[in-house]
């Protein structure tokens, strides 16, 4: 948890990310496509290791339009995320990995589209869409670099146990 690096890298790849400083990273999520456009998401994580606790938070997202009709360029897209990590001790073996999130996204449309049948509805599945897949990379990409690290301490484990009997 206290290696913020290698969990934002876990979970994006080096071509989605740009490590800003310590602590922040531009994240450029994979590309969106709705009927003739598409869009790429990006935003700024920040991590903050905290008393035993990952503290994550985005700022503002921006969007990488391409073919966007003229009509809609400048539509604002707002999602924040805040939450944290952190590993709980149930007893004296066992360690549970928690996380939570709190997701927010707001768009702005333009006035004429305000009205119009479905547009939030179509809106609503894309972005949740994008969360999803966000929330399934996460728990996979986490899941398995435990299990990875797991399995790395047990091969370290055996060596330094076969070299102390040679």
């Amino acid at each position: 948890i206290s290696n913020r690096d290698r969990l934002v890298r876990m979970i994006y790849s080096d071509k989605q990310v740009r490590q800003l400083s310590d602590s922040a990273w531009e994240v450029r999520l994979l590309r969106v496509r709705f009927f003739s456009f598409s869009f790429v998401p990006i935003y700024t994580l920040n991590m903050i290791s905290e008393n035993g606790f990952l503290l994550v938070r985005s700022g503002t997202v921006s969007i990488d339009p391409e073919g966007l009709p003229e009509a809609l360029q400048g539509v604002q897209l707002n999602m924040t995320m805040d939450g944290q990590l952190f590993c709980d001790r149930p007893n004296s073996q066992d360690v549970d990995v928690v996380a939570n999130a709190n997701l927010a996204v707001a768009c702005d449309l333009p006035s004429w589209m305000s009205g119009l049948p479905g547009v939030q509805g179509v809106g609503d599945s894309i972005l949740a869409g994008i969360l999803e897949a966000i929330r399934l990379v996460a728990h996979f990409k986490l899941e398995a670099d435990y299990l990875d690290w797991v399995s790395s301490q047990i091969e370290l484990k055996s060596i330094c146990k076969s070299k102390m009997t040679t």
